[in-house]
């Protein structure tokens, strides 16, 4: 039902800013789309059992033990392969897509089902590719933590719990 939703308002959203949606050789639109592309590909890579690197102020640039992740979080992650839990976004059924809008709206947002739409009046205010990424990113963990499908849920639980007359 997430994805449906998600579909047929993604849909809408495409009819209403007809003639506003940058073609994808637009230079603001393929500055969106490499983060973008960058963010799903390493969501979808996941963490698994790598090592997460960071940045190192040691000046050799080696790594040292206080770059590397946690032991409580190898260890979370270890019962959790244990119990089946796998770091895969397939069950979600996510097909990634994201619109520019050539509006001047400060704003951004995610549609259930991977759908992003950001306006280029955002876009003016950002200088660098790691503010829009964050800005994606952002919108990428909504569509993650599935919390479209949580408002959804309240909502029905709402109508649910209605009076009956």
């Amino acid at each position: 039902m997430e994805k449906t939703i998600g579909d047929l308002k993604f849909e809408v959203i495409k009819k209403i800013n007809k003639g506003k949606i940058l073609p994808a050789i637009h230079p603001d639109s393929i500055r969106v789309r490499m983060n973008m592309k960058e963010i799903v590909e390493a969501l979808q890579r996941g963490l698994g059992d790598q090592t997460l690197m960071v940045s190192s102020d040691n000046a050799e640039g080696h790594w040292s033990k206080e770059d590397e992740i946690p032991k409580w979080v190898q260890q979370s992650r270890k019962k959790g392969q244990e119990r089946g839990v796998q770091s895969t976004l397939s069950h979600l059924g996510l097909n990634w897509e994201i619109l520019v809008v050539d509006k001047p709206d400060f704003n951004a947002f995610c549609i259930p089902g991977g759908k992003i739409v950001v306006f280029t009046g955002l876009l003016k205010h950002l200088q660098t590719n790691e503010e829009i990424a964050t800005v994606i990113g952002h919108e990428v963990g909504h569509v993650v933590a599935r919390h479209i499908a949580e408002g959804i849920t309240k909502d029905l639980l709402f109508v649910i719990r209605l009076p009956q007359p």
